[in-house]
């Protein structure tokens, strides 16, 4: 006999409630087991919700690594070398705003900066012409 706080839940002796007990018992597990079934959706859905946290974390690591190279090629002037819209895609990606803009021979602004966190990020904004030529760079360091 198995007892917990005087009270057994298994009786092997001959006991006209030790049938009780096992069917109890039985419920119980049934019940458990039914309760784990119905939640089986909910704990999938909370798996899949995992895998895209880790998947958006590692996209974010290869936009930020992608924005220190960017970083990196402007510091030492040398992004002014992609003279092109499709140079730079290429070489960076789609960048993270695009805007039609119309100021001198200038048409179209982009921004690349850190995935994160907008207000804490340098920013790069490319101008283009009509032509797709890039015009212009300019930078926006860390606000302080």
């Amino acid at each position: 006999m198995i007892k917990t706080g005087g009270v057994s839940l298994f009786t092997f002796a001959g006991n006209k409630n030790s049938t009780w007990h096992y069917l109890l018992m039985i419920a119980v597990i049934f019940v458990s087991g039914c309760s784990v079934t119905q939640n089986l959706e909910e704990i999938k859905t909370l798996q899949s919700v995992a895998k895209s946290q880790e998947q958006i974390e590692q996209d974010i690591a290869a936009d930020d690594k992608v924005f220190a190279t960017m970083m990196a090629e402007y510091q030492y002037n040398q992004l002014a070398e992609y003279k092109t819209r499709d140079d730079i895609v290429k070489a960076f990606g789609e960048p993270e705003g695009r805007w039609d803009i119309k100021e001198d021979n200038l048409t179209t602004k982009w921004l690349y900066r850190e995935a994160a966190d907008f207000f804490k990020s340098a920013k790069l904004y490319l101008y283009f012409d009509h032509n797709e030529n890039l015009i212009k760079i300019e930078f926006v360091p860390v606000p302080q």
